[in-house]
Formats: C-alpha cells, sequence, structure tokens
C-alpha cells in the first residue's frame, strides 16, 4: 500500500484532506471498477457525512487519450 497523500489548505478552511479516488484506489489494490459506486453508497448518500463539512466535491479537468479536456467530479 502507498502512502496517501494528506493535503492542507486554509483556503478552503480544510486542516487535512485526502482525495477519495486515491484512498479508494489503495483501499482495492488499484482495482477502480467499483469507485463511482462506492463514492454514491460511503460518501455522497451517507446519512452521517455531510457535503462541505466532511467531505468537499470539487470538479477536475483531465486530458483524455485523444487530448481533449474531459470534466470529471471528485479528486
Amino acid at each position: 500500500m502507498n502512502d496517501i497523500k494528506i493535503f492542507e489548505n486554509d483556503n478552503l478552511n480544510v486542516k487535512q484532506a485526502v482525495s477519495a479516488r486515491e484512498l479508494y484506489s489503495n483501499l482495492t489494490d488499484g482495482d477502480m471498477s467499483h469507485y463511482a459506486r462506492w463514492v454514491k453508497q460511503n460518501i455522497i448518500d451517507n446519512d452521517f457525512a455531510d457535503e462541505n463539512v466532511d467531505y468537499i466535491l470539487f470538479a477536475t479537468m483531465a486530458k483524455t487519450t485523444n487530448g481533449s479536456d474531459l470534466q470529471t467530479l471528485g479528486g
């Protein structure tokens, strides 16, 4: 298992945070095939997790294999 990067960002009022994508990847030895379902069940639809308190959704830009921009949610 790789070390998971811990981010600190006072601009977002975040003391410490990790990427859910990186966390899931480490939990599953890199198998991301069920990541979207895991995020929905365990973070977004979790009655005990509040958006902007326990987690923050944000858009990121990634390049597709043909070079065009692809916008995704998460981190």
